[in-house]
């Protein structure tokens, strides 16, 4: 769903970007809602994210820093992944009682051949050398520390959050429980008992799978009303959405249709030409 304004509090509540699963909110919804509530007083945002995509949480960061007179974040149930780029950046940052807050190292997928492979490596490493930058300024710790974190996918309770600088303090009491964002935690390697328990009372794992069941029907079909068949086991391992699937097909389509009308304009001039047509590559 979108970003909620509740009296004249934003709420971020979900994935972060479009991941194609449940609610989510992206970097355009969140500074259209900043700007919607003027610049008289510091922005406040509840948060509550499991993560989602590792690009769009620098944009909500950037979108924070660009709201004037600030942004003040509450962390309620859970930041982590691409949801703590974004809490970061944030001019005053506190969590609740209970709450947790995750950081690791970006991931991506990649099909094809070993220079894709090494490119997505280049650009993955380039990307978490940006995210320590962040976390490095937020805790005003070397960098070098942030990246050692990262790697081991280090979760934190909301006292070593505030220990370790990346919030500024623990609000609400310790009788409250948190609800964490409905996400599949168990794609996490060392995700805590807590939040794992709670996915699997609400059911989260099984209505990820029944989600990720359509996303992958409506991706086939997609790739099936493009002509390209062969895209559909590419499209869905890519973690991208059905929208973002059906343009990538429909961009294919329109490249080898241009590429096939250029081709036969050459053949018909060849003809003019009384000269016999070379085969093209195809």
């Amino acid at each position: 769903m979108p970003v909620t304004t509740i009296s004249g509090e934003l709420y971020l509540d979900g994935d972060v970007g479009d991941c194609g699963f449940a609610d989510f909110f992206t970097a355009k919804e969140v500074a259209q809602a900043l700007a919607g509530l003027g610049t008289r007083a510091p922005a406040k945002v509840r948060l509550n994210s499991g993560g989602g995509i590792a690009t769009e949480g620098p944009a909500i960061a950037a979108a924070f820093r660009a709201h004037k007179p600030g942004v003040y974040v509450t962390i309620e149930g859970v930041a982590a992944s691409a949801a703590t780029i974004a809490a970061c950046a944030a001019t005053r940052c506190t969590i609740g009682f209970g709450s947790l807050f995750m950081i690791h190292e970006a991931s991506g997928l990649t099909l094809g051949p070993a220079d894709s492979h090494r490119d997505m490596a280049q650009q993955l490493d380039i990307m978490n050398d940006t995210m320590a930058a962040s976390y490095a300024a937020r805790t005003k710790r070397p960098a070098s520390e942030m990246r050692a974190m990262m790697k081991s996918e280090t979760w934190m309770s909301a006292e070593t959050a505030v220990a370790y600088g990346f919030c500024d303090a623990i609000v609400g009491a310790p009788s409250d429980h948190p609800a964490f964002a409905r996400f599949d935690y168990g794609k996490y390697k060392h995700a805590p008992a807590s939040i794992l328990s709670q996915a699997r009372r609400v059911g989260m794992a099984k209505v990820s799978a029944q989600v990720e069941q359509e996303r992958a029907a409506q991706i086939a079909d997609a790739c099936l009303e493009a002509g390209l068949p062969e895209m559909t086991s590419e499209l869905i391992k890519a973690p991208i959405s059905v929208a973002e699937a059906r343009n990538r097909a429909a961009k294919v389509r329109s490249s080898r249709e241009a590429r096939a009308m250029s081709r036969a304009s050459m053949e018909k001039i060849i003809r003019q030409r009384g000269e016999e047509p070379v085969k093209l590559r195809r």
